[in-house]
């Protein structure tokens, strides 16, 4: 550690990447504190719970680079949205941009991504080994003091523990979780400065040699000052006009999207629409001339029905006419056969008169 405190005049070179989401961050106002804190401090290793898109961890890593610092650097995320306040921030790939950043601007240092969750980083480290530890993850009350908790026992006893959004803005209408969570913290712990602008960023000291040296060397007000000239309201109205300009960017290119596929669809539509026209065309054709074969069938079938009809009817006169003969000719048949009983009972009656004269001739 150094004895004196310098206020250097850092150049964030990050930012031409992307200037409007890294110097006008919400975190922003405190680069110029972190950078001469790590310069001053020369930690040994840096723990930065959530980096988002990399103000603050891209500060630490730049200080290290400038003064070729050994320093081990860790910057944890799951970088996708985690509460409400973040759910719009993670709609462009901000993991690929930090990484795209490290390679590229911050690859000579010892500086490491584990895009994990904290509690699965903690199991990562060994007790009493870290120096500076930086918590800006979720800002719920419940989260804050979770990760205060959990990560405490890795401090080393001599280390600083930063925790943003601290200050005492209304967000939705309600205070912040960190926020509350922090002025529990003042109570408990003695050694703690803040700093309320940029959203406020407090640092817990769990050394009390550390921090009544840090009181004795470095004047707040000149970083407060800083932010200031760089004009707060204007950084958020920045902010906030990025993020409406992307919306509405994002807005456009989904309509871009939407008018092509659209005719797209019109194209394909009126390709199928010209193919079922002449399909249908050649159906109606078609149907026409099965038509016209259905109507030959018809009529040639109504033709033969007529002859059918013909014949049917001849065939029931000729056996109309032959039933009369018939009972003609039984009638004949009946008239004969009457006659002929007639005269078997004649023959009969003759031949029995003539049989009892035959027998009163025979008897004496």
């Amino acid at each position: 550690m150094k004895r004196k405190w310098e206020y250097a005049q850092a150049v964030f070179e990050a930012d031409r990447y992307h200037d409007v989401m890294l110097k006008y961050s919400t975190w922003a106002g405190h680069r110029r504190f972190a950078y001469d804190l790590i310069v001053h401090d020369e930690p040994e290793m840096i723990v930065e719970l959530g980096s988002f898109y990399g103000c603050s961890s891209f500060a630490f890593m730049q200080a290290v680079k400038d003064h070729g610092l050994e320093t081990q650097m860790y910057a944890i995320d799951l970088w996708e949205a985690g509460d409400r306040y973040t759910l719009h921030d993670y709609e462009q790939d901000i993991y690929g941009f930090f990484q795209k950043v490290m390679t590229e601007q911050f690859a000579g240092i010892r500086a490491q991504m584990l895009k994990m969750s904290f509690d699965q980083a903690n199991t990562q480290f060994e007790n009493g080994c870290i120096d500076i530890l930086h918590i800006d993850g979720s800002h719920a009350y419940e989260d804050v003091k979770h990760d205060f908790e959990l990560w405490l026992p890795k401090m080393k006893q001599n280390g600083m523990i930063l925790f943003h959004d601290i200050s005492k803005q209304m967000l939705y209408g309600k205070p912040i979780g960190s926020s509350v969570f922090w002025n529990e913290l003042k109570q408990q712990f003695c050694h703690t400065v803040q700093m309320e602008h940029s959203w406020g960023l407090g640092i817990l000291f769990l050394s009390e040699e550390k921090y009544e040296n840090f009181m004795k060397n470095v004047d707040l007000e000149y970083y407060r000052n800083l932010y200031l000239y760089d004009a707060e309201d204007c950084k958020d109205m920045v902010r906030k006009n990025y993020f409406a300009l992307e919306d509405a960017k994002k807005w456009i290119d989904g309509l871009t999207r939407d008018k092509q596929k659209a005719e797209e669809d019109s194209a394909r539509l009126m390709h199928e629409t010209g193919e079922l026209k002449v399909a249908y065309e050649r159906t109606i054709t078609e149907k026409d001339a099965y038509i016209q074969d259905l109507k030959q069938d018809l009529k040639k079938w109504e033709q033969e029905n007529v002859k059918i009809r013909q014949d049917y009817e001849q065939t029931i006169q000729d056996k109309e006419a032959y039933i009369l003969q018939l009972g003609q000719t039984i009638e004949e048949c009946k008239q004969e056969n009457i006659k002929i009983r007639r005269d078997y009972e004649q023959t009969i009656q003759g031949k029995e008169t003539y049989i009892k004269e035959l027998e009163q001739k025979i008897r004496p």
